[in-house]
């Protein structure tokens, strides 16, 4: 990937089975961070949003760490795979585990995966990746996230 600009397009969206969900958009150089308590956690939709502006050598480490994962030649959708016990047949079973999902257009690469399973290859690297450029990790709901950043976390 070319390091020498910023993509054209990076989103990542991070739904949690339990609820609730977290997005990561990038507009204009800047990242917005979205965390969102579904309703059903808490008497009303809570909600926190963060700015951040990566610096260029977050940016290059960021595609050297894309390149060594491979991400890629990651297939496109993640299924969850079980095998039906009366059939003997495998049939996908969407809502298993957390729900995520990646947009990247950058120059001439465009990556777009998705998956509901957790147990992809690589899943966590690229999880890391992001928390290195960002600033914070997205796979953490609103109600750790808000005491993390807060400050009312017992270390």
């Amino acid at each position: 990937m070319a390091r020498e600009s910023l993509p054209e397009l990076l989103e990542i969206e991070y739904s949690f089975n339990s609820g609730g969900h977290n997005s990561l958009k990038l507009v204009d150089g800047r990242f917005f961070f979205f965390s969102e308590a579904d309703s059903h956690l808490s008497e009303k939709n809570e909600y926190l949003t963060l700015v951040s502006i990566p610096e260029n050598r977050k940016w290059e480490c960021f595609w050297d760490d894309l390149d060594q994962l491979g991400i890629e030649e990651w297939e496109e959708d993640y299924p969850t795979i079980k095998d039906s016990p009366d059939k003997g047949e495998s049939e996908e079973m969407p809502g298993e585990g957390d729900i995520w999902q990646v947009k990247i257009t950058h120059g001439q690469n465009i990556i777009s995966r998705k998956s509901w399973s957790s147990e992809v290859e690589s899943k966590d690297d690229f999880f890391k990746a992001v928390q290195k450029l960002m600033g914070v990790d997205i796979r953490l709901p609103f109600n750790i996230l808000q005491k993390r950043l807060s400050g009312d976390e017992i270390k």
